[in-house]
């Protein structure tokens, strides 16, 4: 994967990351979630991701997915964590 890919996996990656942040209060209100659910299913997927990487991360799609994914469910994380619900 050249630079400028990687730099846009960096972008994309954070651009996820602040869309996540902005729509879990308003998932978490819908689904009727606690923080505690909603941290747990965070960190599950967070390991669901470090087991796929292990396994089969192999072309630059799967990386572009997992860079949305990881920050989909990383800000849930950092969001919850750090009491900003």
């Amino acid at each position: 994967m050249s630079s400028s890919k990687t730099i846009v996996v960096g972008v994309l990656t954070q651009f996820t990351a602040i869309w996540s942040a902005s729509l879990t209060p308003y998932t978490q209100k819908k689904l009727g979630v606690s923080a505690k659910a909603l941290l747990v299913s965070s960190i599950v997927g967070v390991a669901m991701m470090c087991v796929w990487g292990l396994v089969s991360l192999r072309t630059e799609r799967e990386m572009y997915i997992a860079a949305v994914w990881f920050g989909l469910v990383s800000m849930v994380a950092q969001y919850l964590l750090y009491g900003l619900s």
